[in-house]
């Protein structure tokens, strides 16, 4: 049983305990595949940190599980025509999709700690050989890092009937329905006139539905490590998310993020440039 495991960040100033977070959730939710007795390929998408992860001494040795390092160079978000200091997380998601090896490719963001039992839920899926989108675990815990117990609110199916469509802190299908689906989209525009990657999210999940792919919650539930947003609730941070999806995808597509690229290995690290 197998599974690529992507986690796209970014080692910036927008949350000032990001790299604690990062730790945290690769040892917590990869040790817990690895315990599983599943063979995880990890791969921790840098996109664009001015200083990369791989550099860092805590990345290498805070870090206890095995960790494949994709670095995606500035240079190649301003060549694919996207602005370089903004957040295009959904952009690294496309290209760390390619570079999956496994049938399997569960996307998680980097702040989030998996319970045990949303573990187990993601080995029995990929132990079954089930086809499908799995997104949002049936209980989303929101919660203040450092006081990662300190549960302050919670995001339910009950919370919402008709269902959470804001998937975008964890998503899993199969690579062949991720390519289908053709990824996320990097050519929409939402309703700020800017690509944010909640709209993103949102319309990920309307191509999974406009396809017929099967969509549902998975059994379990993750702690949300929230960071400070000055005071604003989500609606004044990210605006409202977006329902409708450019159809005909986005110009890059069948490359996602190599029409441009150098792609050369370096101690190991694979590193996207022009």
């Amino acid at each position: 049983m197998s599974i690529t495991y992507i986690v796209p960040s970014k080692n910036d100033d927008y949350d000032p305990q990001n790299l604690d977070k990062l730790i945290l959730t690769l040892n917590n939710n990869v040790g817990q595949l690895i315990d599983l007795k599943l063979e995880v390929e990890p791969i921790l998408l840098d996109w664009g940190s001015d200083v990369p992860f791989h550099t860092l001494d805590r990345i290498k040795n805070e870090v206890k599980v095995p960790v494949k390092h994709v670095y995606v160079d500035k240079s190649l978000f301003a060549a694919e025509g996207l602005n370089p200091d903004r957040y295009y997380e959904y952009f690294a998601k496309n290209i760390g999709i390619r570079q999956a090896s496994n049938k399997y490719v569960l996307i998680e963001n980097s702040d989030i700690i998996n319970d045990e039992e949303l573990a187990q839920s993601i080995a029995t899926v990929v132990a079954a050989d089930k086809h499908g989108v799995y997104f949002r675990p049936t209980l989303r815990v929101n919660v203040w890092y450092p006081k990662i117990d300190e549960y302050t609110h919670y995001n339910t199916i009950d919370d919402k009937p008709l269902g959470d469509l804001n998937p975008g802190d964890f998503m899993m299908a199969t690579k062949d329905d991720w390519l289908r689906a053709q990824g996320y989209d990097e050519t929409n525009m939402g309703h700020r006139g800017v690509k944010r990657q909640t709209n993103m999210d949102v319309e990920m999940l309307c191509q999974f539905n406009r396809l017929g792919i099967t969509v549902e919650f998975i059994q379990g539930y993750y702690r949300h490590m929230d960071h400070d947003r000055r005071g604003m609730n989500a609606d004044q941070q990210f605006g409202q998310s977006a329902a409708t999806r450019n159809v005909q995808g986005y110009n890059n597509r069948e490359t996602w993020g190599y029409m441009n690229a150098k792609v050369e290995i370096k101690d190991g690290v694979k590193i996207l440039s022009i």
